[in-house]
């Protein structure tokens, strides 16, 4: 690939802003940040990322490297992939860019399987067409989704004859495997179409790529609504119906309205909202968070005006507050229905008015509080205190703490005073609750952690490796000394650092860079087969730790050379242990005269050692 467009794209990218782009918090330690790790289940923060370096490094479970390494492993995607998503979060644009193709790193069954469902997309957007089909489309437009809408969302029909639907797909190569796969049958025996007879509503993943199906009966049928199973494609938690749709529209408006079902998302695009996107459900999760905290914007949220929709709401106030991720709660009192009734019912512009009446995280709590009646008792008003107390803790003390308290006292008649009191009183909080510390304890940082599986007896000869191969990252005269006098490590994960840093410097002419040497393993490693990606992984966390070292004093030539006489001297120990080990499998007379020997030539190598020294 082009080297040039990897080095300023990592140039410009700064790993900071990526990795909180991703809702990780960071705080400051030093000229580092430390943060929860994201690889591993941490509940201290065990993450260093370092701005200046550009790299990210966790002391737990070893994972570290630069911008491109943390959206690979967040994303789970090829090299040049993460590449092209560390532009896209970073902003930049450049033609380059499109030379790059994504590398195809599926496995077998799961092209297979993305082959067979957008077959059985085409498949049910023709059929919406046909005589049989004039039904689903008649309901659509009566639902108020006009044609426009129904190609923009890909919303076909199943025919009736769900063996046919099969047929066709077999007839196209698909196996049976693959169509139970995509979860379209639920017998092989009797293979035929769950969805027969209903309107599509295809959910496409992230990438616009269909992954499953939301499917409508055609009349007063049962169940409603069918939808797709979990499969390899369909995942329900990690999916947000219309974000290959929004994500660039959302950037740009700075705000995304996070909706309860696919037709709300429907109603807001036809009345001229394309950042919109659903949860099929109430429940943030995991994923759902790390998807909006990518697009950088404002979240509203704005589910249905039911009592769940109201709690799902509620629940996501901690969440989204704890991923950094700034948010809005649209609420109208007493209004229960969904916005895509309220589009039917009264239009585009009584939509877009309701839409309107956003509340911060603080007065929406408030709000609900104030309407359920909760306010009106001293129970119920202590209650309340209690229940903001967390949230008003976390605040930093200053304005926004201040008009907090304010609007809680004018909401439950406690003084402002009196609920500063309280505060002051209840800082011991839940762990969980607790607001992250900006001091706290120094991040522990194992920087021999590679070395755990050496036994104790061959760890000086491995420290000494380690040391020499820190001087070589930093220094021409410790790779000639390495050349001349060595040649090679004995610890393999060594020996391939080694081996990718001379190679660059000899194509460079110079030392590389931290970054470019990293890239490079990276790059090359992941490509191999068996365990290239745990090799890449582990080299690159090797590799960084070396650049955290700043314990050794400053190189002296005397210092590098006792290093590499000291390296030399305990190669040569190792290889007479090895010789000694293997005299107990000798006969007893053979062991004896071997022994021999190898005392005669200690004598006779003391004598040169001596005579040169004379």
């Amino acid at each position: 690939m082009d080297e040039s467009l990897k080095n300023d794209i990592l140039r410009h990218a700064d790993i900071l802003a990526v990795v909180s782009s991703y809702g990780i918090q960071c705080q400051k330690k030093g000229k580092s940040y430390v943060a929860l790790c994201p690889f591993h289940d941490d509940h201290t923060p065990s993450m260093s990322v370092n701005p200046e370096r550009g790299t990210f490094m966790c002391w737990s479970c070893h994972t570290g490297g630069d911008a491109i390494t943390f959206v690979r492993k967040m994303e789970n995607l090829g090299y040049l992939e993460a590449i092209r998503k560390l532009a896209e979060i970073a902003g930049i644009q450049d033609p380059r860019l499109s030379s790059l193709i994504p590398e195809k790193r599926e496995d077998p069954e799961i092209l297979s399987l993305r082959k067979a469902i957008e077959d059985l997309l085409a498949y049910y957007r023709y059929a919406i067409t046909t005589p049989e089909g004039e039904r689903a489309g008649a309901y659509l437009l009566s639902r108020g989704i006009d044609e426009e809408a129904q190609a923009r969302f890909q919303i076909g029909y199943a025919p009736m004859d769900g063996a046919k639907t099969v047929e066709f797909l077999r007839k196209k190569g698909h196996s049976l495997h693959s169509i139970e796969g995509i979860g379209i049958i639920s017998d092989s025996a009797r293979p035929f179409d769950m969805n027969a007879g209903r309107v599509v509503f295809p959910i496409l993943d992230p990438e616009g790529r269909p992954a499953g199906f939301s499917c409508r009966v055609l009349g007063e049928g049962k169940p409603k609504y069918v939808n797709s199973p979990e499969t390899r494609l369909f995942h329900k938690n990690e999916i947000l119906y219309g974000f290959h749709l929004a994500k660039e529209k959302a950037r740009h408006a700075g705000r995304v309205y996070v909706l309860e079902g696919f037709l709300d998302v429907i109603a807001l695009h036809q009345a001229g909202i394309d950042e919109a996107v659903a949860l099929m459900g109430t429940a943030l999760t995991e994923r759902h968070l790390r998807l909006l905290s990518s697009l950088q914007c404002e979240v509203w949220m704005c589910l249905d005006g039911d009592e769940a929709g109201r709690n799902g709401m509620l629940r996501a106030v901690t969440p989204l507050r704890k991923a950094g991720i700034p948010a809005r709660y649209v609420h109208v009192p007493g209004e229960k229905r969904d916005p895509d009734e309220i589009f039917r019912q009264e239009g585009k512009e009584r939509l877009l008015e309701l839409l309107s009446h956003a509340l911060g995280p603080f007065e929406f709590q408030l709000e609900l509080l104030r309407e359920m009646g909760t306010l009106r008792g001293k129970e119920g008003r202590e209650k309340a205190v209690s229940y903001f107390t967390p949230y008003l803790l976390s605040l930093p003390a200053g304005i926004e703490r201040e008009d907090a308290l304010v609007k809680l006292g004018q909401a439950t008649g406690y003084e402002v005073a009196a609920l500063r009191e309280t505060l002051r009183g209840g800082r011991s909080l839940p762990k969980e609750e607790a607001p992250p510390s900006q001091e706290g304890s120094p991040l522990r940082r194992d920087r021999e952690w590679e070395l755990q599986d050496v036994p104790e007896e061959k760890k000086r000869f491995a420290r000494l490796e380690r040391e020499l191969l820190t001087y070589m990252l930093r220094s021409e005269r410790a790779i000639a000394l390495y050349e001349s006098r060595l040649g090679s490590f004995e610890r393999e994960d060594y020996r391939e650092i080694a081996s990718f840093l001379l190679d660059l410097r000899d194509e460079r002419k110079a030392l590389p860079g931290e970054q470019e040497l990293h890239s490079r393993i990276e790059e090359e490693t992941l490509g191999k087969e068996n365990g290239g990606e745990g090799k890449a992984d582990r080299l690159g966390a090797i590799l960084l730790s070396l650049y955290e070292e700043d314990c050794y004093p400053p190189e002296s030539e005397q210092e590098l050379l006792s290093l590499v006489e000291n390296l030399r001297a305990e190669r040569r120990n190792e290889l007479e242990r090895k010789r000694l080990e293997g005299l107990s499998s000798k006969p007893q007379e053979e062991q004896t005269r071997l022994l021999q020997d190898y005392i005669e030539s200690k004598k006779r190598m003391f004598k040169r050692r001596k005579g040169q020294k004379g």
